[in-house]
């Protein structure tokens, strides 16, 4: 039960028309339906998203002339095309389907509150990113208030490769290609609506001081990944490997 939380950051595909005159407006959130794919000459990651369901619905809707399945692996040009039924997706889904990339942060347990926080539903235009540089509200709740508990406020900064934000404060972070959206099938007719948003991993970055002797993987007991358990909001710190 206990699995690791992608925390996609991306680009809003529409703050990125009309030059560099602006800084693009970056978003993060947390997805616990989250896996490696395939490893290899190319690995792949994974993480499903359902359709938004708040007061925040980003207004645009999905081309109900469109297929369910999104391919851009074959024709990387293509990423405007957008997968669904007809309802409002999540930024994370839709900037990857639009603008081609992605990125996927580690949550350490330094950055559990901010996990927590950029969960909050946004309107369009806003970043997870401001909220959490100018609320403490997040780190109240996602701590239950023990002031002891480590706590860094994350930023962003331009991945090195691709065209998406990631968290310099995050041990761990990796760039990723979209390629692929796939909905997830129905049992009866509708009643599904999450999607598998597919990515190629092109480069990983670690800190050199979360690695083991080696240089060559990571040391859990120094990175202290955050992990999703069962219910609710329910979380757990992983320290140890057996």
């Amino acid at each position: 039960c206990p699995r690791f939380v992608g925390w996609i950051s991306s680009y809003e595909p529409d703050s990125l028309v009309g030059g560099r005159d602006r800084e693009p407006i970056a978003h993060i959130s947390p997805y616990s339906f989250f896996i490696d794919v395939a490893r290899g000459a190319r690995p792949m990651v994974a993480f499903a998203a359902c359709p938004r369901s708040d007061e925040f619905d980003n207004s645009d809707e999905y081309d109900s002339d469109s297929s369910e399945e999104v391919n851009n692996d074959k024709d990387p040009k293509s990423n405007n095309q957008r997968s669904g039924d007809g309802t409002h997706w999540k930024d994370a889904q839709r900037d990857a389907e639009q603008t081609g990339v992605f990125c996927v942060n580690l949550v350490s347990r330094e950055l559990a509150w901010a996990m927590n926080a950029s969960a909050a539903p946004l309107g369009k235009g806003l970043s997870e990113f401001h909220l959490m540089r100018e609320s403490n509200v997040g780190i109240s709740a996602a701590t239950g208030g023990d002031e002891s508990l480590p706590k860094v406020r994350p930023t962003h900064k331009p991945a090195p490769n691709v065209n998406a934000p990631f968290v310099p404060e995050s041990p761990m972070f990796m760039e990723c290609r979209y390629t692929k959206t796939v909905k997830v099938p129905d049992i009866f007719e509708g009643d599904s609506m999450y999607s598998l948003i597919l990515g190629e991993v092109v480069n990983i970055h670690v800190k050199k001081e979360v690695l083991q002797m080696d240089g060559n993987s990571i040391d859990v007991g120094k990175v202290f990944p955050l992990a999703r358990l069962g219910y609710g909001q329910e979380y757990t710190v992983i320290s140890e490997c057996l």
